[in-house]
């Protein structure tokens, strides 16, 4: 089950063209949608989710606030207004830089949309359709890049993992096998100097 307070409605739809006041309402208390039933339950899954890394707080509110507009985009009575989709390619930049900044650190929603001045909801959709990615993968991906560059400079994969915010070295190497195909300790192997093919004595 999902509370939502309508003070917390109206602060991440602050700006927005969307009258709130007259959309709250939903046509019909049982509503038939694979889709977002599917979105419902991948924020539930998140929402369980009690791990320790840096970008698990930003995920969860991106999906909630997702959620939320998807209900009231569908099934709001009346449905919300038009977006304001305007070019903010600025925004966009600012949040990349703090993102790259703050990449060890917890960052929220929140955060990302007071460093940008936009309100939460315009930011998520702003920040989706300028990069392709909500803003916990794009910080993903950010990670995974650091960690990359780290790792063929001689840092030890625990240490990077530390540093960036990951749950654990585990966790790392969970999610940089999934983007790169070889854990940490394989491709910091492969880019030490003189260590190709089997793994001689001196590169362990």
């Amino acid at each position: 089950m999902l509370y939502i307070e309508r003070g917390a409605i109206d602060h991440l739809f602050a700006a927005e063209a969307l009258p709130t006041g007259r959309s709250l309402a939903l046509r019909g208390p049982v509503l038939h949608d694979v889709q977002l039933a599917q979105a419902v339950r991948r924020l539930h899954e998140t929402l369980d989710r009690v791990d320790a890394d840096a970008g698990l707080q930003l995920e969860q509110q991106a999906r909630f606030v997702e959620v939320l507009f998807g209900v009231l985009a569908r099934y709001g009575a009346p449905a919300p207004a038009g977006l304001r989709m305007g070019a903010e390619a600025c925004c966009v930049a600012r949040a990349r830089e703090y993102l790259d900044e703050h990449l060890g650190e917890p960052v929220t929603l929140l955060d990302l949309a007071a460093a940008v001045g936009l309100s939460p909801f315009y930011f998520l959709r702003t920040f989706k359709r300028a990069t392709g990615l909500p803003p916990h993968a794009y910080q993903n991906q950010l990670r995974l890049a650091r960690a990359r560059r780290l790792l063929s400079l001689g840092e030890p994969p625990a240490r990077v993992a530390a540093g960036l915010g990951f749950v654990d070295q585990s966790h790392l190497t969970r999610r940089f096998k999934a983007a790169f195909g070889v854990t940490p300790g394989q491709y910091a192997y492969v880019e030490r100097p003189g260590c190709t093919g089997a793994a001689p004595a001196h590169c362990a």
